[in-house]
């Protein structure tokens, strides 16, 4: 019972010791996220809705949410903006289908979408 004590102590402290000059995670899932379609590579800044450009398939206009398979392309440009690519799924009243997003955005100041993330799409 004592050692189980002092080890969360332990643990509550490393917690408190976190990097400050990183502003958000890798992946953020905690909240239902939006995206929006963009026609330019138009940098998303932590704000909501997120925004994205189709660059592969098509997504029918009455898929309303998409589910993230994959997160890949993730480093930065020269100017500090990842070009992360994600693959999504998405179900209609066709069937199931596939497309390949492209999200713009800085890891210090927008989370990457996670891969098993389901985003809501907004227009």
């Amino acid at each position: 019972m004592i050692l189980f004590v002092v080890i969360l102590i332990a643990g509550g402290r490393q917690a408190s010791h976190a990097d400050p000059g990183t502003a958000v995670p890798h992946f953020q899932t905690a909240l239902e996220r939006r995206v929006m379609f963009t026609d330019t590579a138009q940098v998303s800044r932590n704000q909501d809705p997120v925004y994205v450009q189709l660059v592969r398939g098509a997504i029918p206009p009455d898929a309303t949410r998409l589910t993230v398979l994959t997160d890949e392309n993730c480093a930065p440009d020269r100017e500090g903006v990842s070009h992360c690519l994600n693959r999504v799924a998405f179900q209609t009243t066709q069937g199931p289908g596939e497309a390949v997003l492209q999200h713009h955005h800085r890891m210090s100041e927008e989370s990457c979408l996670a891969p098993g993330e389901s985003v809501v799409i907004v227009s």
